[in-house]
């Protein structure tokens, strides 16, 4: 008998794996989220990282891990149900390359930013908060100032071979472990790709970038070649990795983060295009599935004022946009706003104007742009009993129970990230490699 109920013990928990529910776009609305087949307005935060490009991979999860996971718990105390964070950036630490440039892990311990991923899932899980992984960062401002994260970061991008490698041998890995977790809303392929975007005309209209001339679009290489990269190119980046995404597990969605309104507008003013459509996406990397489930645009004013089509303006809706998809307000704050409205107000502004989801920017509190922590739990808690705010994810995955796998020798090097050292705990990872 004791055994009969282990089996059926067994059965149900390995079941429970496969039919956990997962966030997804509501069949009968194309422009909204749902759970479980009920609503969801997606009510959160960016965290955006604790120590910049090093929370994962290589054994560095167990140095953010308390932050992180604090967050998440303060994020849900709340009334917040989602979270976007940040994974390789710009390759820093992962994932792993070799000599000619080529991805050949996801990092350097045999794929043991899986496991870190998954028990921070673990931990989302727990506190109801729905995760989107930010791959890849197109701001970074310092990023091409180093040679190596330039060379290797620069060869996803314009060389299809190396793309690929870390498609095989890194994300379609991170794929398959995470997909069973109904904590993962998904994956973001770039946050802002318009920062390294090389604004040249084309006279495919998918490809052609000098609409966005003048607007700001290669602010992070400052307008630097070889740092700049053609409209076309970034989009095949994006349509290859959110196929192999959609190809390994349909039910995650895929977004990019645009750095403003303009790269995500259809039928708008002459220096607006969508070059994220499906259409756009797939004409240029080929791959049918490489396709964006959601928009999302940030928002910050400059020079005291919001632009005149900026998701923030009182009077715009998400319907200006005239996009066929849920949009999410990815990145604004308080003190990046036009100072006319505080933070709850703000959040309020995105809740009742037909956005999907807003998420402030962000839970470090530091930085350029950001409001402390505390403000944005506030404004979070000001919307938490509206209707669709409230997430309640479902069944608890059975890899909860034992996240972490793998023992590792702890060394010690330091390597420095925005002038924090940062402890490595595997052995396997040594300098050059």
């Amino acid at each position: 008998m004791v055994k009969y109920q282990l089996v059926i013990l067994i059965s149900y928990l390995s079941l429970s794996v496969v039919i956990a529910a997962r966030l997804r776009v509501c069949s009968g609305n194309s422009r909204k989220f749902c759970y479980n087949g009920k609503q969801v307005y997606l009510s959160g935060m960016n965290q955006a990282w604790k120590f910049y490009a090093h929370d994962f991979g290589n054994g560095q999860y167990s140095s953010s891990k308390v932050h992180l996971e604090s967050t998440l718990k303060q994020i849900h105390k709340n009334g917040g149900n989602s979270i976007r964070i940040w994974l390789h950036t710009t390759s820093a630490l992962t994932p792993r390359f070799n000599s000619t440039g080529h991805v050949v892990a996801a990092d350097h311990c045999n794929n043991h930013i899986i496991s870190e991923m998954k028990e921070y899932l673990c931990a989302a899980e727990r506190y109801n908060i729905v995760v989107f992984f930010v791959l890849w960062n197109g701001a970074d401002p310092n990023w091409w100032r180093n040679y190596q994260w330039a060379r290797q970061f620069n060869g996803l991008i314009t060389v299809d071979s190396k793309l690929q490698s870390y498609i095989d041998n890194a994300l379609i890995p991170i794929v398959k472990g995470l997909k069973t977790f109904s904590s993962l809303g998904g994956y973001e392929i770039i946050n802002e790709p318009e920062g390294i975007l090389f604004t040249a005309a084309n006279s495919v209209a998918c490809f052609d970038a000098s609409r966005l001339a003048g607007s700001g679009a290669g602010f992070a290489a400052q307008h630097q070649f070889p740092n700049l990269f053609y409209m076309h190119r970034l989009q095949r980046f994006i349509n290859w990795q959110a196929n192999a995404i959609k190809t390994h597990d349909p039910n995650s969605l895929v977004t990019v983060g645009s750095w403003r309104e303009n790269p995500q507008y259809n039928n708008g003013p002459s220096n607006t295009f969508n070059y994220y459509s499906d259409h756009c996406l797939i004409q240029a990397g080929g791959r049918s599935l490489g396709t964006l489930d959601f928009y999302q645009i940030h928002t910050y004013a400059w020079n005291g004022a919001y632009s005149t089509t900026s998701p923030m303006v009182p009077t715009n809706s998400a319907s200006l946009y005239q996009l066929n998809k849920p949009l999410v307000i990815g990145e604004f704050s308080h003190v990046g706003s036009d100072g006319t409205r505080s933070l709850i107000q703000l959040v309020e502004h995105a809740y009742n104007n037909g956005y999907a989801g807003a998420w402030s920017w962000h839970a470090l509190g530091l930085y350029h742009h950001s409001d402390p922590l505390s403000p944005q739990l506030l404004a979070l808690d000001a919307i938490r009993w509206r209707p669709f705010v409230r997430l309640v994810l479902g069944v608890v995955n059975i890899n909860c129970r034992n996240p972490t796998i793998g023992i590792f020798d702890i060394r010690r090097d330091r390597f420095p990230v925005q002038g924090r050292p940062v402890r490595n705990q595997c052995s396997l990872f040594t300098r050059g490699r």
